[in-house]
């Protein structure tokens, strides 16, 4: 599909049979399907459909499916690493769960799932009284993600991030020549190491900022699986703590606006996943935490082009701080 071009959508007929097949176990018939929005989400669109379904006592009620389309083939491998993490615990019955994966519609490239029900953490966090708690919420679910056995193959990730920060490094220089010095050196020091590598290799989501946790009342829900990969924990923790406060910088120009949620985060997921040696874990987060920060102002001028070089200072010094083991103010 070539930038700028619409993606073709499968009949609604299609959808609603993907939608009979998925559920042909479970009780209650879909009886229409329409679609209520489409968006594009830089090389990918999302649509939202409305399935009118019958349940067991003949109720009318109304589910809703989204459907993400893929410019490759990642949407299939997207659909079985969801499937797998369905199987391993995150699926029905639990608290702890993903948007459920209904189905490929290969010809589309469109991968089918459940909407995930309640509000984003990005919204709960402006909850002065539930904040701390939702987000203590978003750790247990990693916790329980990185004790999922990984499948065979193992997830790759997003080949240009396992690459290492050299693009990143190379892009973000070129967006901002005034600082392209102090960005090279960054990169030095994130190419150069930290503590020991970690010896435990875990299923990692790969993106897990505020926007894509769910939080209703009977569950916690993390969808966009696009950047799962195999590796250290402390880099999923320190994403989930980096972009919570990346959240709080880009709404209240403050990095450590949301401190008090980010290290219920960080303190919940020690004391659900103890790490054998804490002090290296800690140090190992702070590291990728520094990475991540950099990647998020990576994204911000090289991938959505905002115009807002105010904002360079504050990124790059907070990487700073992350690489001589601050992580909160």
């Amino acid at each position: 599909m070539e930038a700028g071009q619409e993606a073709a959508f499968p009949p609604a007929a299609t959808v609603l049979e993907a939608v009979q097949e998925a559920d042909c176990i479970r009780a209650g018939v879909c009886e229409a399907v329409r679609e209520v929005s489409r968006a594009r989400r830089l090389r990918k669109w999302i649509i939202e459909y409305r399935i009118l379904r019958c349940g067991p006592a003949g109720e009318l009620r109304e589910e809703s499916v989204v459907g993400k389309s893929y410019a490759d083939d990642r949407g299939v491998v997207a659909y079985r690493l969801l499937w797998h993490l369905w199987r391993h615990g995150l699926g029905a019955g639990s608290r702890y769960t993903i948007a459920r994966p209904i189905a490929y519609l290969e010809p589309w490239r469109l991968l089918l799932m459940s909407r995930a029900p309640g509000r984003t953490l990005a919204a709960n966090l402006l909850d002065p009284v539930h904040a701390c708690r939702r987000a203590a919420e978003a750790a247990t679910w990693l916790a329980r993600l990185h004790v999922i056995p990984l499948p065979d193959p193992p997830p790759g990730g997003d080949p240009a991030r396992e690459a290492g920060p050299g693009r990143f490094i190379r892009e973000l220089g070129a967006a901002v020549p005034g600082q392209r010095a102090r960005i090279v050196a960054l990169g030095q020091l994130l190419a150069e190491g930290g503590a020991p590598r970690s010896s435990h290799v875990a299923f990692l989501h790969g993106d897990l900022h505020p926007r894509n946790v769910f939080i209703d009342a009977d569950r916690v829900t993390v969808i966009d699986f696009d950047h799962c990969t195999a590796g250290d924990p402390a880099r999923d923790v320190a994403y989930l703590i980096s972009q919570i406060q990346v959240a709080a910088f880009l709404r209240f120009g403050d990095f450590h606006r949301h401190d008090a949620s980010a290290r219920a985060a960080l303190t919940t997921y020690l004391r659900k996943r103890p790490p054998l040696e804490p002090d290296a874990f800690l140090t190992r987060v702070a590291r990728c935490r520094a990475r991540w920060i950099l990647e998020s102002l990576h994204y911000e001028l090289c991938v959505v082009h905002a115009r807002r070089p105010e904002i360079v200072p504050a990124f790059l010094g907070e990487v700073e701080r992350s690489l001589e083991g601050e992580i909160f103010a």
